[in-house]
């Protein structure tokens, strides 16, 4: 390495001095990269959640701000009438998206094999309404909970027939979807 010229720039013998670490690195880097492309590994952004959006045409409407073909004719301090929004005048209808999500609940835990526990855990989350649109939550009345809770299920009744401390739950209506079995005192 003594051989490298003296009169060289100091760039050029950092190089020369260092030259097979670098191509060490080159390789490893360019190794990896091999890999990658080998085995198929992509990098790819997690899901987030999302929110409901509406969105607007923001058409000209009748009696709007800029309704007036002549602006020096219109009065300024008059208040505008504005069109109220309503869900015809949208180019596209809100999105009921929990509706969407809590219909898909069951096919999601089925397609990611969730424990019948797991299912029955998030079920509880689930006020009345969301409980009665999915395909595997059924909303139980009974005398510990007279106000009702939702619980994995099917037609045929709830899954579990025990509360989480081990105690029996005598069920005094189950509701499925549309339909109610079971009558008893506490059902309405």
């Amino acid at each position: 390495m003594d051989s490298m010229p003296s009169s060289s720039s100091p760039m050029l013998e950092f190089v020369y001095e260092n030259f097979t670490y670098m191509l060490g690195i080159m390789i490893v880097i360019f190794g990896i990269l091999v890999y990658i492309h080998m085995a198929d590994v992509t990098f790819e952004m997690p899901m987030t959640k999302t929110k409901k959006l509406v969105i607007e045409t923001m058409e000209h409407r009748k009696g709007g701000k800029n309704d007036s073909d002549d602006d020096n004719n219109s009065s300024t301090n008059a208040a505008p009438v504005v069109a109220p929004v309503t869900e015809n005048t949208l180019l596209t209808p809100p999105i009921d998206l929990e509706k969407k999500l809590k219909s898909g609940f069951c096919n999601m835990h089925a397609t990611k094999g969730s424990s019948a526990t797991d299912i029955d855990n998030e079920c509880k989350v689930f006020g009345k309404a969301s409980c009665l649109n999915t395909d595997c939550c059924g909303w139980v009345v009974s005398a510990d909970n007279p106000d009702g809770m939702c619980r994995y299920g099917s037609k045929n009744g709830m899954t579990f027939g025990y509360d989480d401390s081990g105690k029996k739950i005598d069920v005094d209506c189950y509701y499925y979807k549309d339909s109610k079995s079971k009558s008893g005192p506490r059902c309405s």
